[in-house]
């Protein structure tokens, strides 16, 4: 453990010597002149402020950030604003970007493009973490969309993106698809609209859906929460209500297989097939109507105020420790549960006024690179 830690600081040191901050705009007025400034592993680093900007990582492995990295304050995610100006995608990773190729908390806004208006991503592996990404347009991915991409998305909040065209394509809030395996990690998506797949839609891909709430998303015809073809995701504890679509309020499937664990599909609405439209593998979930499948129960989750969008779990919820057993254990170390959202069952005072002592630490990589 001694020669790790040795290691990992040599490793933090190097990387502090060998990598630059650049400062927007006290070093360059706009952020794509600091992204065409930078060498990989470098950050650029953005004052709160609206960038009327369209950027291009340009093949450039870097961190651009929002002060969200240095100090932690979520309020600098919606005061630091790149705005698209409906002129193009807001922020494009087009040409093979890396895994270290981040861009984290801003607003992006007013994107327009045929294909991923506010993030577009093809042939590349960025994270895209801690972002607002909101009203931007596009006939598939309004939000997000990855074209054999393998990207990392998460604890975003993506909401109000919509098609163009009269009929659209598949993806309101994310569009994965060719080969996009992407990891689609503690968002909130809603409120998003387009023909099909209106929270999410995913095309000949696999990617791994976890712990999102997937809510209020309009599809005018197929699949209001998730639409998958010819595909085979896996989606676990993710909770998928509120959603609306012609058919398959919930999900819809054409040719897909997907594997779906502890998941709560719950008061969508469609004209046919509310909660689903096709034949998934469902165990240990939460369906409306029932599912066939090992643990699945059919039961109201008793979301604490679903007309105010709070979709925690009341302390009597059915959903509560009915996870797969074979699941990690809720971070209470009790059995999982069904949902994004699980219920805390123990409070911080103990007997005695005794706090509990934590039994496991993990060291988080730094933001921003250098630290």
């Amino acid at each position: 453990m001694k020669t790790s830690l040795t290691l990992a600081l040599i490793l933090t040191l190097f990387m502090i010597a060998s990598a630059t901050i650049i400062n927007i705009p006290a070093e360059y007025p706009t952020i794509q002149q600091g992204i065409d400034a930078s060498i990989d592993d470098d950050t650029v680093l953005v004052q709160p402020n609206t960038y009327p900007e369209n950027i291009d990582f340009s093949g450039h492995n870097i961190i651009v950030g929002s002060l969200f990295l240095t100090t932690g304050d979520i309020t600098h995610i919606s005061l630091t604003i790149i705005d698209g100006q409906s002129a193009d995608h807001v922020v494009s990773f087009t040409h093979g970007e890396d895994s270290t190729a981040s861009i984290i908390g801003f607003t992006i806004r007013n994107g327009l493009a045929t294909q991923g208006g506010g993030i577009e991503i093809v042939n590349s592996r960025p994270q895209i973490r801690n972002n607002i990404i909101r009203n931007n347009y596009s006939d598939s991915g309004g939000g997000i969309h990855c074209s054999n991409s393998h990207t990392f998305i998460a604890y975003n909040q993506i909401y109000d993106n919509t098609f163009i065209s009269p009929l659209g394509n598949p993806g309101g809030g994310i569009c994965c698809e060719n080969g996009s395996d992407c990891t689609i990690y503690k968002n909130h998506i809603h409120d998003n609209m387009n023909q099909d797949g209106a929270g999410i839609a995913v095309v000949n891909s696999d990617p791994i859906i976890s712990y999102n709430l997937i809510y209020d998303n309009d599809a005018f015809d197929l699949g209001g929460g998730i639409r998958s073809d010819y595909s085979s995701p896996t989606l676990i504890n993710n909770t998928i209500t509120q959603n609306d679509a012609n058919s398959g309020g919930g999900i819809y499937c054409l040719q897909s297989t997907p594997a779906i664990v502890n998941t709560i599909i719950w008061n969508n609405t469609a004209n046919s097939s509310n909660e689903i439209l096709g034949s998934p593998n469902i165990t240990y979930s939460d369906i409306r109507g029932g599912y066939p499948g090992e643990g699945n129960i059919d039961d109201n989750p008793l979301f604490v105020n679903p007309g105010m969008n709070e979709f925690r779990l009341q302390e009597d919820s059915p959903c509560i420790d009915a996870g797969d057993p074979l699941s990690p254990l809720d971070p209470d170390s009790t059995r999982t549960d069904i949902g994004a959202l699980y219920y805390h069952q123990f409070t911080q005072i103990k007997p005695n006024n005794i706090e509990s002592t934590p039994n496991a630490f993990h060291l988080s990589q730094n933001y921003p690179n250098p630290f």
